[in-house]
């Protein structure tokens, strides 16, 4: 079926959700250097530009000097060498934290938190500590406090980086999230496999429920160095974005659930200690896919129109199409109803329609939608949100803007060409660094699944 092309500016806003495209790093970057640093960072300590960077910031520098990727949230796979592992125990490494003058913060980068790992260099994850709480010694600063916090008190925040299910980098410290450390928090970036993740034999080692089992391991590290590192591990708190929103959902709701004991043994968890967390932060988490094409229809039902704006193909589904999103959406129907569905206030149970437009869950999630829509006009017409439009504005629809861009994920073509924002062997490639075969092979595969789906969805 060709897939609409659909501004739907109705009441009800539902069940929308695209997960967004993983995007590795350079396989081989060095990591930059830092000055070791002393409590109140008054020697002046800089970041140094990694050396395998410097010539696309050569490139591209901005007017002020500073590579076009300064303050962005940089992933990047390390280099085994760079890698700290060999140990459960942070007091080991002790003199290994750097402090980060620009940020405030002290980071211990890249340590491994399985003692078996699968692939240490996507089970290994980066921490940052606001200055205040440790000392130059790697040690902890129990006097210092940061907006109420002090080390033994500030929650911690393990925001992953999974996008699309597959295999996340560790972000290291940038502007994009240094306010948690601003605000007194610990900040944890956990790398994790994913389903492109293979061993040296070829064999894909990150397929369900691996990526979940590496942030449970995380968790049973941090849980297991509490007493050594600033934070309480009591109050750690996932975040995480669309396939990474779906796994921060999971870590919230299979906290300590036994099913998943085997696999943290297998890579070398730190059993004695558990993976519930605090909270569960999951922005437009994907997570029913079993029952998302059904979903799909039964949002769009009545809208038979598409527009392709890659081929510039407009026009109506045909009778065929029609009738099996009729079919389509009749299933959430049955699908809906069959979850036994009740208001969590009233206790009134939640039905729909067999039109899919009428019954008590719609009627539910309507008002739910309405609620959030007062809540988000009130804010634009009280000016406290930072956006291009005002409150007639959006009410007329002039709050959207139209574009050709690349391939859902990849944004402009500007953002296209940074080298942190493309794929691993691009980016290779770009620094003159070796690719393999195999991974040419497989990203030609890929380019050329990409080309077969697309002729599909044209007719072709």
């Amino acid at each position: 079926m060709k897939r609409k092309k659909r501004f739907y500016q109705g009441s009800l806003l539902f069940a929308a959700a695209v997960a967004a495209v993983g995007v590795s790093g350079c396989s081989s970057q060095k990591a930059g250097t830092v000055a070791s640093g002393v409590e109140t960072g008054e020697e002046n300590q800089q970041n140094t530009t990694d050396p395998d960077m410097q010539g696309a910031a050569d490139e591209k520098a901005g007017a002020d000097g500073k590579p076009f990727y300064a303050g962005m949230a940089m992933s990047q796979t390390p280099d085994v060498s760079q890698l700290l592992q060999g140990s459960l125990d942070l007091k080991d490494f002790q003199d290994k934290w750097v402090y980060y003058d620009e940020y405030g913060c002290y980071g211990l980068e890249y340590i491994v938190y399985c003692e078996n790992p699968a692939d240490p260099v996507k089970e290994c994850m980066n921490i940052y500590v606001p200055a205040a709480y440790m000392n130059a010694g790697g040690t902890i600063n129990e006097k210092g406090t940061v907006n109420g916090y002090t080390a033994a008190t500030a929650p911690i925040i393990y925001q992953n980086g999974v996008g699309g299910y597959a295999e996340a980098d560790a972000s290291k410290i940038s502007d994009r999230n240094s306010n948690y450390i601003k605000q007194g928090y610990i900040f944890v970036s956990p790398a994790s496999r994913g389903k492109e993740t293979q061993s040296a034999d070829g064999t894909y080692i990150g397929k369900s429920p691996a990526g979940l089992v590496d942030l449970k391991a995380g968790i049973h590290f941090l849980k297991a160095n509490d007493a050594e590192m600033a934070g309480d591990a009591n109050k750690i708190i996932s975040i995480g974005t669309s396939a990474g929103g779906a796994m921060s959902a999971l870590l919230g709701s299979t906290g300590n659930v036994s099913d998943y004991d085997p696999y943290l043994k297998e890579i070398g968890a730190a059993m004695d200690q558990t993976d519930d967390v605090y909270a569960a932060q999951a922005y437009c988490p994907i997570t029913d896919l079993d029952h998302a094409d059904q979903a799909y229809e039964w949002m769009y039902q009545n809208l038979q129109t598409y527009n392709n704006s890659r081929s510039g193909e407009n026009g109506e589904s045909t009778d065929f199409e029609k009738a099996v999103s009729a079919q389509m959406s009749s299933g959430y129907v049955d699908y809906i109803n069959s979850l036994k569905l009740v208001d969590p206030e009233s206790g009134e149970a939640l039905n729909l329609g067999e039109d899919g437009r009428s019954g008590s869950f719609y009627n539910y999630m309507v008002a739910k939608v309405e609620d959030a829509a007062t809540v988000y006009l009130e804010k634009i017409s009280e000016g406290s949100l930072n956006v291009p439009y005002t409150l007639e504005d959006y009410l007329k629809g002039n709050y959207t803007k139209q574009g050709r861009g690349g391939k859902p994920g990849q944004g402009s073509r500007e953002m296209r060409e940074k080298p942190e924002m493309q794929g691993r062997w691009q980016m290779q490639k770009k620094l003159g660094q070796p690719v393999s075969q195999k991974m040419q092979e497989s990203w030609a595969k890929d380019r050329n699944r990409r080309k077969l789906a697309n002729w599909k969805m044209q007719g072709k």
